[in-house]
């Protein structure tokens, strides 16, 4: 309510009606809308970000298709190679230095005794078939028994199936067909090294190395079997 009159400017009293004064009514003013308290200022909307036209999306695509290839070309992400298991002292089957004949093994199950050797040789020392390789051997035998080669393979396909006894048969098997074999003494030790008859083993290392000096095989055969005695 104003304190002053508007008409006289006579003083009001509260609560009155009419001036005293003058007798005017009394209006009573409206207070004033509290001011309003300052909004808080919104940060400015970021710009719409441009759509992205279809051919850089593509584009994109292509790109990352070519990286995987690449990756993948280059092994990296390639299986690992798998772990591959040496016996701690290894005999190769080996083929006789002869007039080789030509080869007539064009199906599994025929060929001559030199086809089945080599057979048994691809079956032993690429693809570890041992089973495969003893039977390979065996059918080379029963086509030439009298080759000495063919039963010194025979006893390595056993020693790998670790039938030590029978290898040892057929290392003594070659031994009697050429008393000179080098390679059959030097595998008739490790057949009997493996059967614990170390004396014998070191005998026939012995005359393995006696027969060809150069036989490292045989060499290191013997300082080993010597180290454990």
């Amino acid at each position: 309510m104003p304190k002053f009159c508007e008409e006289c400017g006579a003083p009001i009293i509260p609560g009155s009606k009419f001036c005293e004064i003058c007798g005017i009514p009394i209006v009573d003013q409206p207070l004033p809308p509290p001011p309003e308290p300052p909004k808080s200022q919104e940060p400015p909307a970021p710009p719409a970000s441009m759509p992205i036209p279809p051919v850089y999306i593509a584009a994109g695509i292509v790109v990352l298709v070519i990286i995987i290839a690449a990756v993948f070309a280059s092994g990296v992400m390639s299986r690992p190679p798998e772990r591959v298991v040496i016996p701690p002292t290894t005999v190769t089957p080996v083929t006789k230095v002869t007039t080789i004949p030509p080869t007539t093994m064009a199906v599994p199950g025929s060929g001559t005794a030199y086809d089945w050797n080599e057979k048994g040789i691809e079956l032993n020392n690429i693809k570890g078939d041992y089973q495969g390789a003893l039977y390979a051997f065996e059918k080379a035998i029963a086509l030439n028994p009298n080759e000495e080669v063919y039963w010194r393979n025979k006893g390595i396909a056993l020693y790998y199936l670790q039938r030590y006894s029978e290898a040892l048969i057929a290392a003594e098997k070659a031994i009697s067909l050429d008393p000179n074999y080098a390679g059959a003494w030097n595998n008739k030790g490790l057949y009997l090294k493996n059967l614990n008859r170390y004396q014998e083993a070191l005998t026939a290392y012995e005359k393995a190395i006696a027969l060809d000096p150069t036989d490292q095989t045989a060499i290191n055969n013997k300082k080993n079997l010597e180290d454990m005695m």
